[in-house]
């Protein structure tokens, strides 16, 4: 009869990595506190916080709603990438010539785009196809951007189309989806300031006034009625804080 061996610290430390690395650690960090003092400021009960707490957590690990937006990171990256190959495909070299003399001049450990060229690079050199390129380079960079660019090199291989000018009208188009993303990103950085001050806003005068003067609220927290209107307040602020994370979410 075979023993069953205990979890290491680095198995555990791996699992907890692989559970919590997709998160957005700031998101749920934002929401968990804001549930924490809702439930305090309109219950006044700490068992039932504790549990709402715990139901929340099982409900970021089991939905995407707090995964994290990875999408920016590879536009930014695949510009890089279109980059460091663009001046050697202007020079007249093929996809696959270019990537590898690029990988050349990076330091594979430097960046997220110099490991993408390096990899792409040593599966070039093993002699793949060339169909196995494109698809490596999606791989590294998993957006629709990526993906029409490596169809329209594998048609310019077929109609003799020139890879630098396909690489160019690609950068540019980028340049420009980043510019966007980036004037939104600072025209919504105010207004998710004040979401954030109206959603905290009530909680904050609540407490203040059960600091400042305990008995004035007591019958919101013994009574029934008391109870059904706290509930019914709180949820309007989370219907409220609802629609305006949903205003203010904008995808570029």
């Amino acid at each position: 009869m075979s023993m069953r061996t205990l979890p290491t610290k680095q198995n555990i430390r791996e699992y907890l990595k692989a559970l919590y690395s997709p998160l957005n650690l700031s998101s749920v960090l934002f929401d968990g506190v804001f549930i924490m003092l809702a439930v305090i400021c309109f219950y006044n009960h700490l068992l039932l916080t504790g549990i709402v707490l715990l139901c929340f957590m099982c409900f970021v690990l089991r939905t995407n709603r707090y995964h994290k937006n990875n999408q920016p990171f590879y536009l930014d990256a695949f510009i890089d990438f279109l980059n460091d190959i663009n001046a050697n495909l202007w020079l007249g070299m093929g996809f696959d010539t270019a990537i590898t003399t690029a990988s050349k001049s990076l330091n594979a450990s430097n960046s997220y785009t110099s490991k993408a060229i390096h990899a792409i690079s040593h599966a070039i050199l093993l002699g793949v196809q060339m169909d196995v390129i494109l698809e490596k380079v999606i791989e590294w960079y998993p957006i629709s951007e990526a993906t029409q660019f490596t169809q329209m090199m594998a048609l310019s291989r077929e109609t003799g189309a020139n890879p630098s000018q396909i690489a160019n009208i690609t950068i540019d188009k980028l340049h420009i989806k980043y510019k966007i993303r980036k004037e939104i990103e600072n025209i919504l950085f105010q207004k998710k300031l004040e979401q954030t001050i109206l959603c905290l806003a009530p909680m904050v005068i609540i407490l203040f006034i059960r600091l400042s003067a305990p008995d004035f609220l007591s019958i919101l927290y013994t009574t029934a009625v008391g109870r059904v209107a706290m509930t019914f307040a709180l949820t309007l602020i989370l219907v409220m804080k609802g629609l305006s994370e949903h205003i203010v979410k904008i995808d570029v």
